[in-house]
């Protein structure tokens, strides 16, 4: 008698993936030059939805809803702890994927602890600059993001920068000097991102948006007038549990007979 058919799910390697590389284009709010940051999302196999978050957004798939282009950096220089961290957001802070899905990453195997508490995600290893994303607060599991300056902060900081927070990528070298540059702006001068996107756009490190995307997802409720389609356009552009499905059956699973 045959052997009945057992359907397994086998989690695809790491290696058989590259990690996602970003861009971003930085000047001020008088069109001033401050120069380029590139990153790569290294946390890319240990929180794979917060860097598809991530990537959506840079990538500009989600746009309108979802976009990092003039996004504009918390500028406060006279705050001790802006010196090293920068922070930013997407458009009304609004993510990708739904945060419900977001919360998931944060899996015990990925957890370093420090002293004053832990983080999630890449660990730190003398790299100068490093992209997080809170993981608790008003930002946490949405579109707020930060490059933190590890090695330029005093020595009693460092690692302790990173505590709450998912540390999702490693910022090139060159990123260190871009940064110093924001802290000596003058007031007026405000920083902001002028384009994002990917480095690599031929590489498809995750997995796109479905391309019938829109035809396929019903709205949630109707459109009545024209004031409430970019309401209609935005629900359309969020990911959800159904393309969460797909995008892991997709990318990350191989299913074997």
């Amino acid at each position: 008698m045959q052997p009945a058919a057992v359907s397994l799910l086998i989690v695809a390697t790491a290696g058989a993936l590259a990690p996602p590389r970003l861009f971003f284009d930085l000047k001020t709010t008088n069109a001033a030059a401050l120069g380029r940051i590139e990153v790569e999302l290294a946390a890319f196999d240990s929180l794979p939805r917060l860097v598809e978050n991530l990537r959506l957004i840079a990538a500009n798939e989600r746009a309108p809803r979802c976009s990092f282009d003039g996004s504009r950096f918390r500028h406060a220089p006279q705050g001790p702890q802006y010196k090293w961290s920068h922070e930013f957001e997407g458009a009304g802070n609004r993510p990708a994927i739904e945060p419900s899905l977001l919360k998931t990453d944060a899996a015990p195997s990925c957890r370093h602890d420090v002293f004053g508490g832990s983080y999630y995600g890449y660990r730190w290893n003398d790299d100068a600059v490093l992209l997080t994303t809170p993981r608790v607060g008003p930002g946490a599991h949405k579109a707020r993001f930060s490059f933190v300056r590890v090695t330029s902060s005093p020595p009693a900081w460092q690692e302790r920068l990173l505590v709450n927070s998912y540390v999702l990528g490693v910022c090139a070298p060159g990123a260190d000097e871009v940064l110093q540059g924001l802290c000596e702006l003058p007031a007026d001068a405000e920083p902001r991102i002028e384009r994002a996107g990917l480095l690599d756009v031929a590489d498809d490190c995750l997995v796109p948006a479905p391309a019938d995307a829109r035809r396929r997802r019903p709205p949630r409720y109707a459109v009545a007038a024209t004031s409430n389609t970019q309401v209609d356009i935005e629900e359309h552009c969020l990911w959800d549990v159904e393309q969460e499905a797909e995008w892991r059956e997709r990318r990350f699973l191989q299913v074997a007979d």
